[in-house]
């Protein structure tokens, strides 16, 4: 599941992936996964990262927006919205 890929307004390509290990709990079904754009002169130029819950996955890109990594709005809504689901769950 893509959530935003790179271009003019995003220096990421964030998804999801399910996570294929033995996992109980459905918190930690997903590996969300972002790619940093080579050249978006930061220090996590070309970089990627894993994490295991949406609430990490959300904090990661906002910490990348303070290296002026450009993280679509949208992006961190529709986590946002996706953490409100599962909570009511």
């Amino acid at each position: 599941m893509s959530y935003c890929r790179s271009g003019k307004d995003s220096d990421v390509y964030c998804y999801g992936v399910h996570n294929n290990s033995i996992v109980d709990d459905p918190k930690y079904s997903m590996i969300y996964c972002t790619h940093i754009s080579i050249n978006v002169k930061s220090p996590f130029d070309g970089a990627s990262f894993q994490d295991y819950t949406l609430e990490d996955f959300k904090q990661r890109l906002l910490s990348l927006r303070e290296y002026n990594i450009k993280i679509p709005q949208f992006t961190l809504d529709r986590i946002e919205k996706e953490i409100t689901k599962r909570i009511g769950q």
